[in-house]
């Protein structure tokens, strides 16, 4: 297994995942106006970071394994 792309696929989509995390916590999509939900809010592109690194890892491992690498 070529573990340098798995990682590469990885910071791609994780970026990609916080870019969208980011477009999602923006003002234009605030559904409610309270605090809590704000701090909720504020934790998202991190978490569709994670999200989208760890599929886009997975994904580049199955890839990987179907190649018979």
């Amino acid at each position: 297994m070529r573990w340098s792309s798995v990682l590469y696929s990885g910071m791609l989509c994780g970026v990609c995942g916080y870019i969208f995390g980011k477009t999602l916590s923006s003002v234009e999509f605030e559904v409610y106006a309270s605090s809590a939900y704000r701090q909720l809010v504020s934790y998202m592109p991190y978490f569709w970071g994670l999200l989208g690194a760890g599929s886009g890892m997975l994904i580049e491992m199955i890839r990987q394994a179907k190649e018979g690498r």
